[in-house]
């Protein structure tokens, strides 16, 4: 990451890049769903261009089998998720109980979750 930021992106990023570790938790779709992780973020202002910096970037992120963080922009749907995440099945079973109705989604979850 640090060799393509440099050799790609340095002269258009505005923000250093975030580096922690974080222990395994149970939660379903969390990113350290039953393993130590570590995230990396990569950050833009957001008055800069970010697209082409961040589209550039998953692939790296994806070919270690990282999961991205909900609350931050990544251009993943259903069918790239699902395989990342081991109890994706059982969520969408446990959604689609505790929500039959689809009340709690909105446009963006419906297309990220495949609904």
């Amino acid at each position: 990451m640090r060799k393509r930021i440099r050799e790609k992106h340095r002269q258009h990023v505005g923000w250093r890049v975030f580096y922690r570790t974080v222990a395994a938790d149970d939660a379903f779709l969390s990113p350290f769903y039953k393993r130590d992780s570590v995230t990396i973020a990569l950050l833009q202002n957001n008055e800069l261009e970010y697209e082409s910096y961040f589209k550039d970037m998953e692939p790296i992120f994806r070919a270690y089998g990282g999961r991205p963080h909900w609350g931050k922009k990544h251009y993943l749907g259903a069918e790239d998720l699902r395989p990342l995440y081991p109890e994706w099945d059982r969520f969408m079973e446990i959604r689609k109980e505790m929500d039959p109705n689809g009340i709690f989604l909105n446009d963006y979850l419906k297309e990220i979750l495949g609904t």
